[in-house]
């Protein structure tokens, strides 16, 4: 039972944007890759809503060429993608 508790808690923090490293800190494992092979479950609708942001993103810089931009260009998208 208690795992099953950790895999809903992993996988509810990680789709509302929570970063797998603070994740794996609050599961105290040792290594982010045990997290997120075991602990955190994706979907095709994840998959697809991750899709659709990336879409809108995409949108709103012009084209496809500005993702290559620096990071900090993408900031106040990348708040905007973990808030929904």
């Amino acid at each position: 039972m208690a795992h099953a508790f950790r895999r809903v808690l992993a996988t509810n923090l990680y789709r509302i944007g929570v970063p797998a490293r603070i994740i794996q800190a609050i599961l105290r494992h040792s290594n982010v890759s045990t997290t997120l092979a075991f602990y955190v479950k994706t979907s095709g609708a994840d998959a697809a809503a991750a899709m659709d942001r990336l879409e809108k993103v995409r949108q709103r810089l012009g084209n496809a060429e500005d993702l290559n931009c620096p990071t900090s260009a993408l900031e106040s998208e990348t708040e905007e993608w973990v808030s929904g």
